[in-house]
């Protein structure tokens, strides 16, 4: 799994455990490698922009659909006719 994914899925569970109300975010930034201020802001980008990103997310599943259809048209393609 690329460093990314392994990055976001750990923001987006640091973000989740503060929603649940069990911890404050002060165990939850001493508990992860995250500053405190950190975890807010990324706990205030998600309550800012959350629906966004889930709207982003069914898009990008859209997109994925569509890849063997694309797939199919990049290789019909005839790069010689280009020039």
């Amino acid at each position: 799994m690329p460093i990314q994914k392994v990055l976001c899925k750990l923001e987006s569970q640091m973000v989740l455990e503060t929603f649940s109300g069990e911890k404050t975010p002060r165990p939850i930034a001493g508990q992860y490698p995250i500053h405190l201020n950190s975890l807010r802001a990324r706990k205030k980008h998600f309550l800012d922009r959350g629906a966004g990103i889930l709207a982003q997310d069914g898009l990008e599943q859209q997109e994925r659909r569509r890849l063997p259809e694309l797939e199919q048209l990049r290789a019909s393609w005839k790069w010689g006719s280009v020039y």
